[in-house]
């Protein structure tokens, strides 16, 4: 396999590094796959060249892999950063709708003059809290209060209005 698609590639450079039109058919598997390589890598190769009808199969390689690479990389950052955008709306749709109206816009009011404000605490304090108001192990006065909403949410909601809280910031 590693022939056929080393063999393609050689091809390939050459047909992109020629002169004139070289025409060639393949049948078969083989076909196909070089066909599909040339597709997928047509833009990644233009920098190979070719000198005294020698090809350094080694550099093509290195190239090839280089752009994959690359081309991977972004492809996360690009994931990582949708699912960080995503967390986020997530985070602001729940804290707009289930904290706000005691914790304040800026999740910067002690709601009730009892609580402590969200924006000062750490992840680890808010995740304690709220555990605590869902078992029912903390109470700063009006736990009656706070319980249902506490109840609502799973770990991940409460990190994602954690990001969003240090957005406010």
């Amino acid at each position: 396999m590693f022939k056929r698609v080393i063999f393609g590639l050689i091809v390939f450079v050459s047909i992109l590094n020629a002169k004139s039109c070289i025409c060639f058919e393949i049948d078969g598997k083989i076909g196909e796959e070089i066909k599909a390589l040339i597709e997928k890598y047509k833009t990644s190769l233009k920098s190979v060249s070719i000198k005294n009808d020698n090809i350094d199969t080694n550099e093509i390689i290195t190239k090839l892999e280089s752009n994959l690479e690359s081309k991977q990389i972004k492809e996360m950052e690009d994931k990582k950063q949708k699912i960080i955008k995503q967390k986020l709306l997530s985070g602001k749709k729940i804290f707009v709708s289930k904290c706000q109206v005691c914790h304040g816009k800026k999740a910067q009011l002690e709601a009730y003059n009892r609580s402590r404000a969200l924006n000062t605490l750490t992840l680890e304090e808010i995740k304690t809290s709220i555990k605590g108001y869902q078992t029912d192990q903390y109470d700063r006065g009006l736990a009656m209060i706070m319980k249902p909403y506490a109840n609502s949410l799973m770990v991940e909601d409460i990190e994602a209005i954690y990001q969003y809280i240090q957005t406010l910031k």
